[in-house]
């Protein structure tokens, strides 16, 4: 994994260490489901953190470290104060995904395009989403919709 120190850990938070390649995504699945019965999440919103950190894990894959190799990805939660945030950290080059513009809205089928729809979806599925770039890491945190 990277031979950056990992980020920060803050108490009473669970931690999901993955390696940036596509089979960590089932680990990923497995420790979704894990939070969703150990918070109590209703379906939808066990469903939207799933989508969401799916999404976000495999941009980190195909666009943090595709050059350089597997590194680590961090995923934490935090549902200290009744509601539950989510902490996705990598190590890739500085990129905040919520400066991207979302893609126009398509007019037809002709105009519809694969991908650049994973941010948009953590946005819609979310109510509290930021970025913040921490010494070699980059933050990005997002409270679910719908807990």
């Amino acid at each position: 994994m990277s031979n950056s120190p990992l980020p920060p850990q803050a108490e009473g938070t669970e931690r999901c260490l993955l390696r940036g390649e596509y089979p960590a995504l089932a680990q990923l699945a497995a420790w979704c489901e894990h939070l969703a019965g150990s918070h109590s999440l209703s379906p939808s919103c066990a469903h939207a953190v799933d989508l969401c950190l799916s999404e976000l894990v495999t941009n980190v894959i195909d666009y943090a470290y595709p050059a350089a190799g597997s590194a680590s990805i961090v995923v934490d939660a935090d549902g200290s104060d009744g509601t539950l945030t989510i902490t996705l950290w990598d190590a890739g080059p500085a990129f905040n995904p919520l400066q991207t513009t979302p893609p126009p809205a398509p007019t037809d089928l002709s105009t519809v395009r694969i991908g650049g729809l994973g941010v948009e979806l953590v946005r819609r599925f979310s109510r509290v989403v930021s970025y913040s770039r921490e010494g070699n890491w980059n933050r990005l945190c997002f409270t679910p919709a719908g807990q």
